[in-house]
């Protein structure tokens, strides 16, 4: 994946219905779109079938990147959150929720360009992705809990390195316009409620890996230095 830089080289797939954990190659099957909300875009139009409802298991939910994700480039740290949307009236559509912080890179660093969410777990349960050990684990004790508490509790089990994504009673209860939020304060509005329609909780990732980047490594840190200054 080094001749594509800025890529990660893999997009997890995750289906909460039977617990199936698989990767595709992002080159191979997402090198025509650009970024997260391209990436959830393709995915939700060759995948969710018309018709489908916003709380349907069969909606998908998609947490993408872009190839300056963790690069260290100015603004680079957004996650696009697509899915179909529970606020659009009266059919709903496909839109994406934009987050900042530190998950995207995280996801990166873990080796990962991008998340699909499909089917309904069983019980509430959260998503842990340290490197290459993805798992989904019981959730039950955290349901009903606000986002702080959440990101409190998988912050301590996981290390202060850790980035939490989590949803709070809004989103378990099917608020529209709730939020997913990342390290206290960086939202993504109008998906949380789809996280909780697939009893989802968070996602917790920690990365040690880094992006590699195609050019020359002076020439990369000298445009970055200007646009700081």
């Amino acid at each position: 994946m080094a001749k594509h830089g800025g890529w990660a080289g893999k997009v997890l797939r995750i289906d909460l219905s039977t617990g199936r954990i698989s990767t595709e190659d992002t080159a191979e099957k997402y090198k025509d779109v650009l970024g997260g909300t391209g990436l959830g875009y393709k995915v939700l139009w060759e995948e969710v079938a018309a018709g489908t409802k916003p709380f349907d298991p069969a909606n998908k939910i998609v947490f993408g990147t872009g190839p300056l994700a963790g690069t260290g480039a100015p603004c680079n740290g957004r996650t696009a959150i697509t899915t179909l949307w529970p606020t659009c009236w009266p059919k709903p559509l496909v839109a994406s929720g934009h987050m900042g912080g530190q998950f995207a890179a995280e996801l990166k660093y873990a080796g990962y360009d991008g998340i699909i969410i499909e089917g309904k777990a069983d019980r509430p349960v959260y998503v842990s992705i340290m490197d290459k050990k993805v798992e989904i684990e019981d959730a039950r004790h955290l349901w009903g809990q606000g986002i702080r508490r959440t990101t409190v509790e998988l912050s301590q089990q996981f290390g202060p390195e850790v980035c939490v994504a989590a949803i709070g009673q809004a989103g378990e209860n099917l608020i529209p316009m709730s939020v997913v939020m990342n390290a206290y304060s960086h939202s993504a509005g109008g998906v949380g409620a789809v996280m909780g329609s697939k009893n989802l909780k968070a996602i917790a990732v920690h990365g040690t890996g880094s992006v590699k980047i195609a050019g020359k490594k002076e020439e990369w840190e000298k445009l970055v230095k200007l646009h700081l200054s």
